[in-house]
């Protein structure tokens, strides 16, 4: 195998990870406690909450950020700033033909239009690419508040904005 998570040739493993034995009668499962898990700030249901910021980013042959071409492959640029709590939307466009990675939060999809079925309205990605062009994706700021990149996901395509532009 090789870098890239590569699992072919000699690196290869089969066996059983986990066996579980299920016994009793369905009477003794109906009197189980349902729970609610406790999921932390950036696995909460943003789907109706209220977006603080939002930030049109287009992934193609011209990336841009709101408008914004970015200024070379070797630029790093601040692609958000955000108050600790706040829910931040970005409008992505391109992810058809470009993965879309956001660093440091996970996103939301939010209108998801996917004929094969794989993305659902909800799910929880950071790096995206499917099969309609144009989709919504919702995050929010935990602990972390400053810089975070956003670029496609295919290594010849990495580019970013200039320092100098407005960050969203």
């Amino acid at each position: 195998g090789g870098g890239g998570g590569d699992m072919g040739g000699t690196d290869a493993w089969e066996g059983t990870v986990l066996s579980v034995e299920v016994s009793g009668t369905d009477a003794a499962a109906a009197n189980l406690t349902s729970v609610s898990i406790n999921r932390p700030c950036y696995l909460a249901d943003l789907r109706t909450a209220t977006v603080s910021k939002t930030a049109t980013v287009t992934l193609g042959p011209v990336p841009t950020i709101n408008g914004n071409q970015f200024a070379s492959p070797t630029g790093y640029d601040a692609a958000t700033q955000m108050a600790v709590g706040t829910v931040n939307q970005l409008d992505l466009a391109g992810v058809n033909a470009h993965p879309f990675h956001l660093h440091i939060n996970p996103y939301q999809l939010q209108n998801v239009e996917d004929a094969t079925g794989f993305y659902a309205q909800g799910d929880w990605h950071d790096v995206l690419l499917m099969p309609s062009n144009n989709i919504d994706a919702k995050f929010q700021a935990d602990k972390f508040t400053g810089p975070a990149v956003i670029h496609c996901h295919i290594l010849e395509h990495e580019c970013f904005r200039n320092q100098a532009q407005e960050p969203l």
